[in-house]
């Protein structure tokens, strides 16, 4: 138990850290005012992955730890998991890539305004930041706190690295950098996180298709109401973007899969409580 703990500590300390790095970085670099403009950008970015990711591990550890002797059952629960919280995330990070702008004015003021590239671009890799996450369920649930202390160890260098490849490019340098590696690694870490267990890369991919899909075609509706309306204000330009992904997720409802997927949440929840009730 002491092992286990004290590998989920360093390991919870080593994310923390990454989390960190950039911010510290850029206030070397940079200094304050660019400093500001990030950090700002970042914590109001970083307010939904928490609101998300937190409650989703208190569900997920438990549960996942009760059904870890039987291999598919296992599985199935994590892609329904990864699949429910991708239909929430998707669109909140959607939209909040479309209407950067507009909410760090609303949240943070005007004088902000200039966080709002950095804002956007750090909303691609917000929904690996949740994937990340979810590698420690895995781990936690299955009592590898050793492999979850080594995957971050290899991949923290990594991420920690394209922070400073991108320093001399700004704060945006640091965002796209950052961001960019962590897509591309993402695959990889998937992988390393799934051996031992019924998981591939081909049953995520079919789990998060349609949630990412909607969400990107809901994108692309924000922006041609955003630009077409030109909107002034705003609670317009708020409103027309949310109107886009609104319009989007309607006619998603038409195609009979991603119907089915959002049917099949309710039987999930109950799967849920009656296996805490068994136990």
């Amino acid at each position: 138990m002491i092992a286990f703990g004290s590998n989920v500590a360093v390991s919870y300390l080593i994310f923390t850290i990454n989390r960190s790095a950039d911010n510290l970085l850029v206030g070397w670099y940079w200094g304050a005012g660019p400093l500001g403009l990030y950090s700002r950008a970042y914590n109001l970015l970083m307010l939904p992955v928490r609101q998300l990711s937190a409650p989703a591990s208190s569900i997920a550890i438990p549960a996942f730890s009760r059904i870890q002797n039987d291999p598919e059952r296992f599985a199935r629960y994590y892609l329904r998991a990864v699949n429910i919280i991708l239909w929430i995330s998707a669109p909140i990070f959607g939209f909040l890539f479309v209407a950067a702008e507009p909410v760090i004015v609303l949240v943070l003021g005007a004088q902000w305004r200039q966080a709002a590239p950095v804002f956007q671009i750090l909303a691609i890799s917000a929904l690996v930041q949740l994937f990340l996450e979810s590698t420690i369920w895995l781990f936690v649930s299955r009592g590898q706190s050793d492999q979850l202390l080594k995957l971050l160890l290899i991949i923290c260098p990594v991420i920690v690295s394209s922070f400073v490849i991108g320093l001399p490019f700004g704060i945006k340098g640091v965002a796209l950098f950052g961001s960019s590696v962590l897509v591309i690694i993402l695959p990889w870490i998937l992988k390393f996180t799934f051996r031992g267990t019924n998981l591939t890369l081909q049953r995520v991919g079919q789990a998060l298709m349609y949630p990412i899909l909607v969400s990107l075609v809901g994108v692309v509706f924000a922006e041609l109401a955003t630009h077409l309306m030109i909107p002034q204000g705003l609670f317009w330009q708020l409103l027309f973007a949310a109107l886009g992904f609104a319009a989007a997720y309607s006619l998603s409802l038409l195609i009979t899969p991603v119907r089915k997927e959002i049917v099949s949440f309710g039987k999930l929840f109950s799967d849920f409580r009656l296996s805490n009730q068994t136990v």
